[in-house]
């Protein structure tokens, strides 16, 4: 007995997606990327302000696929004034590294690594004097991004200082002053925007992205003159405006060092994104270390507080 069925449409469909996917996987080719393999190196990290101890943290740089822990613990650090040694940094745990001194303004610190498997390190920085806000003024909700975020603004004016080419960075962090749905009493770092020519000139912020924790800037534009600042920040992703919280404006005045590792921190984070998309380009990451990797920078820092309600 012969039986006659029609054809399934769907069945029919399954098996040409299936036979066109046998012949993709079929075609694949395995290609190795070889990935050149450096002698590691220390890595110094540390950022430093007036009136703190100072502490870093050590590791070494690794391959790519190398498992083993990158933390040092047995290197001798020893903490110099110019040409006076202060004192053998005390070593925590975990890679930690801590100093009894308490740094200060304009003094120059240098650290003298030593560690039996690597090169002698050394590094070295100040901290810069303190550019202090003289006034500060905010506005909720200003404008609203693409994808419906609200930003609201905030003005900082400060006098820079003409004698020498001063580095900043600001940093706009928030508290909720009522418990939030899901959030409770949240706080945290607002993301900033800015079309403020000087930061336009340093940086480059998507408006419709997420927005950067901190922006760094020189005087180029503006040295020795009183300047006002305008930001845009987000403390919420979508339309929601919260009202009641607290911001606290930090304007850091950095060293050179500081400005130029922030900097291409900025576009490393920027560029990683971006390779998602094939558009980024690799970022070779600043470093004031010799001999090694990372970064040893002094900051100072001013503080104003504003209560938005």
């Amino acid at each position: 007995m012969i039986f006659h069925q029609k054809n399934n449409p769907e069945v029919s469909g399954l098996i040409i997606f299936l036979l066109v996917l046998l012949s993709i996987l079929s075609c694949t080719k395995e290609v190795e990327i070889k990935i050149p393999k450096e002698e590691p190196k220390l890595t110094v990290n540390s950022f430093f302000s007036p009136d703190s101890v100072i502490k870093i943290h050590l590791s070494k740089s690794a391959y790519i696929f190398d498992k083993k822990t990158t933390i040092v613990n047995n290197a001798n650090i020893e903490l110099w004034d110019k040409d006076t040694l202060l004192e053998i940094m005390q070593n925590e745990d975990y890679g930690n590294y801590f100093s009894k001194t308490k740094a200060k303004v304009l003094k120059k610190y240098q650290l003298k690594i030593n560690h039996p498997d690597f090169q002698l390190v050394t590094v070295e920085d100040v901290i810069p004097t303190k550019t202090k806000i003289i006034k500060t003024e905010q506005k909720d909700s200003v404008m609203f991004s693409q994808y419906n975020n609200a930003f609201s603004q905030v003005k900082i004016t400060f006098q820079d200082n003409p004698n020498i080419t001063n580095y900043y960075e600001v940093i706009l962090a928030f508290k909720y002053n009522d418990s939030i749905p899901f959030l409770g009493e949240f706080e945290g770092l607002a993301g900033i925007y800015s079309d403020d020519p000087v930061i336009k000139s340093e940086m480059d912020i998507d408006i419709n992205g997420f927005g950067e924790t901190s922006v760094v800037f020189s005087d180029n534009l503006f040295n020795g003159e009183k300047y006002t600042l305008t930001l845009l920040y987000s403390i919420s992703y979508g339309p929601c405006i919260y009202k009641n919280y607290t911001l606290y404006v930090y304007l850091n005045s950095v060293s050179k060092n500081y400005y130029n590792y922030m900097k291409k921190l900025h576009q490393y984070i920027q560029n990683s994104q971006s390779l998602w998309n094939n558009t980024g380009e690799v970022v070779r990451m600043y470093s004031n270390v010799n001999n090694g990797y990372g970064i040893f920078a002094g900051y100072n820092t001013d503080i104003d507080t504003l209560y938005s309600k």
